[in-house]
């Protein structure tokens, strides 16, 4: 934080956990759509193949030091988890 490379350092870093993540679940179709811009995601999912928790334990999984928070909206509410 504070240095003018670590932006480009958590790009590479979350860039190599897409990879990792993503692009199999994408293959498998579990994932429909991923998008990232900066440090916010969008993700649509295939209800009958994964859930939105087995997601976000998926992603906290890939490493101890990195916490990856869900909000959800159904019927125009939002929902936070963690």
């Amino acid at each position: 934080m504070g240095s003018p490379i670590s932006g480009t350092i958590a790009e590479i870093y979350l860039q190599k956990i897409e990879e990792e993540y993503i692009e199999q679940r994408l293959d498998s179709q579990e994932i429909s759509f991923y998008k990232r811009y900066v440090d916010d995601i969008i993700i649509l999912y295939n209800q009958n193949l994964t859930n939105k928790i087995q997601i976000l334990e998926a992603f906290n999984k890939a490493d101890k030091n990195l916490q990856f928070k869900m909000t959800t909206e159904e019927n125009k509410i939002q929902n936070s988890w963690t």
